[in-house]
């Protein structure tokens, strides 16, 4: 099913590239399906193009964090709280800040 949902995904990019939910969402599939490489590429492009998709912080910093790649995680919860804090989310400013409570 995720090489349907992949392919699926791929066609609603080409329909709609600007819409940074089928980056993310292409990402996660890719992260379910075990390719770190594409989802983490997936990830940065949707943090570099869409830096107020929120979602995409926890994602991103749990993939880095399982990589152990601590300080980059670090720096992704931090600045997902701090767009968080901006546009009034305190619900996702929370959810950030508690998993950069518990990897430290």
């Amino acid at each position: 099913m995720t090489a349907k949902r992949i392919e699926l995904l791929k066609t609603f990019i080409l329909e709609d590239p600007s819409d940074p939910f089928n980056h993310y969402a292409l990402a996660l599939e890719y992260l379910n399906s075990g390719d770190f490489t594409d989802a983490r590429k997936l990830f940065q492009y949707v943090f570099d193009n869409h830096p107020d998709y929120l979602a995409n912080y926890y994602q991103f910093g749990k993939l880095e964090e399982s990589m152990g790649n601590l300080e980059v995680a670090s720096k992704l919860y931090s600045s997902g709280i701090a767009v968080a804090k901006k546009t009034g989310d305190l619900k996702t400013a929370s959810e950030l800040q508690s998993a950069l409570d518990f990897m430290e």
